[in-house]
């Protein structure tokens, strides 16, 4: 039998989560906040100026993006050459523990 460990914990507060954004979700759908997709309220390094926000979201949107590209060229590779996933030191099945070679 497979032991739960702390993955049940997990699901249920990151449901939790889940639920709260969801719920910011249809307040700002029904008009009741004036909250933007994607704003969280986290401001430490947000610039206060209409010019420099949108700067700042073209560049997360561009940094996105670029993130995305780079996966799809990874998992391209790793279905291509049909070896191990790249970066991995060892071939990783669905426990997390690396296969023995036989």
């Amino acid at each position: 039998m497979v032991k739960f460990g702390s993955m049940p914990q997990i699901l249920v507060w990151l449901g939790y989560l889940e639920l709260f954004g969801f719920l910011a979700i249809i307040n700002m759908q029904e008009g009741k906040t004036d909250r933007k997709p994607g704003d969280f309220g986290l401001r430490g390094f947000y610039p206060s100026d209409a010019k420099g926000q949108y700067e700042m979201q073209v560049k997360e949107l561009r940094n996105g993006r670029l993130a995305m590209l780079a996966f799809s060229g990874i998992a391209t590779v790793g279905v291509l050459t049909q070896e191990k996933w790249p970066f991995f030191d060892a071939v990783v099945n669905a426990t997390g523990r690396s296969k023995a070679p036989r």
